[in-house]
């Protein structure tokens, strides 16, 4: 019973004498929390208006490949190795931030008030690039692209290239989003996916968002389907050139009938009996070409994947700017717990009769 009164009577004096303290450096406190609490406010203040732009939609692919005739058809005869191994959600999420995509897109021709211009020259005014440009001995010269292909850079416009993919992917300027479902076969995929762009321009942000899906797009589809296609393309050839020598062959038997005047000799009758056969082998091979183009055909059909856009982005974007109340509430709750955490810490330190 003794203990416990000595130990609520050390508290009691423990209590009373740390509020003691921070009552004699109220004033401190106080200061150091109006502080940061100006901080606060010049952080509001000072902080760059951006404009974001969201764009989300839905990668609608084959889960499974074609089984039966159709499939085991163009596999025999064009060797086509179906694949049913389509790049995850998150190896879109990877394209988004790889050179090409960024650098197509950054290279799309947009409208700014009124005028034609370069994507990435836009960017380079609003983030004043060009101030930083000239630290770098390599650009010291250097302003604005010219070249309106990225493939076809001067060294000087590679190097300005990937400091500003550099910066756009240390910015966090592109964030990606995504809910994945499960398919009936166990596999994740087919859900919605989101870009968010955040930028200081309106029309950046409206632009970059809505060309990154385009370009993105296009180069998902044509990698997914490029061996199908190819073998497509080299069907039709087959067909076309079949359909040739059938002709071809056809010309030639309707010219022998009108040599021949309809005169029955054994060595006409022979010649005669090799261009029908031809003929017929020419008309069941084109037959087989024919029918397994369009097993080609609707293979690459199936096997395209679409992207259909859920929501785009619309004027006005959303603005993203700190609040001024809300910084400041913040900096002066934090300075106020701060100032009274390091003046308890130093109370203790030169009152060792206090420490636990």
């Amino acid at each position: 019973m003794e203990n416990n009164q000595i130990t609520l009577g050390y508290l009691r004096q423990f209590n009373r004498a740390i509020i003691g303290e921070l009552k004699k450096q109220f004033k401190w406190v106080a200061a150091f929390a109006i502080f940061c609490a100006l901080l606060g406010l010049g952080y509001a203040i000072l902080k760059k208006t951006r404009y974001e732009a969201k764009i989300s939609f839905f990668l609608n692919e084959k889960d499974m490949p074609m089984s039966g005739g159709l499939a085991g058809l163009a596999g025999q005869f064009f060797n086509m190795g179906m694949n049913s191994e389509w790049p995850s959600e998150d190896k879109i999420k990877d394209l988004v931030f790889t050179r090409r995509i960024l650098a197509q897109n950054l290279f799309t021709a947009i409208e700014v008030s009124g005028k034609k211009e370069l994507m990435v020259n836009h960017f380079i005014d609003i983030n004043h690039f060009i101030d930083a440009f000239q630290s770098d001995t390599i650009l010291a010269d250097f302003t604005y692209f010219s070249s309106a292909n990225p493939d076809k850079l001067s060294y000087k416009e590679n190097h300005a290239l990937n400091l500003i993919i550099k910066f756009i992917k240390e910015s966090n300027m592109i964030k990606v989003t995504s809910t994945t479902k499960e398919t009936i076969m166990g596999n994740k995929g087919g859900g919605i996916i989101g870009f968010e762009v955040q930028t200081k321009s309106e029309v950046l942000s409206k632009e970059f968002a809505e060309n990154l899906l385009k370009v993105l797009s296009e180069f998902y589809i044509k990698k997914a389907v490029q061996r199908e296609q190819d073998n497509y393309l080299l069907m039709v050839d087959k067909c076309d050139s079949l359909k040739m020598v059938i002709e071809e062959k056809e010309l030639e038997l309707a010219s022998f009938n009108d040599r021949s005047l309809a005169l029955v000799k054994s060595q006409a009758g022979l010649t005669k009996l090799r261009l029908q056969r031809d003929l017929q082998i020419l008309n069941v091979m084109y037959a087989e070409v024919l029918k397994n183009k369009e097993a080609i055909k609707f293979s690459l059909d199936t096997q395209t994947p679409i992207f259909q856009i859920i929501d785009a982005p619309e004027y006005p974007l959303n603005i993203i700017k700190p609040s001024a109340f809300k910084t400041t509430l913040i900096g002066l709750v934090v300075g106020m717990v701060c100032a009274t955490f390091f003046f308890i810490v130093r109370f203790l330190f030169f009152n060792p009769m206090y420490k636990a």
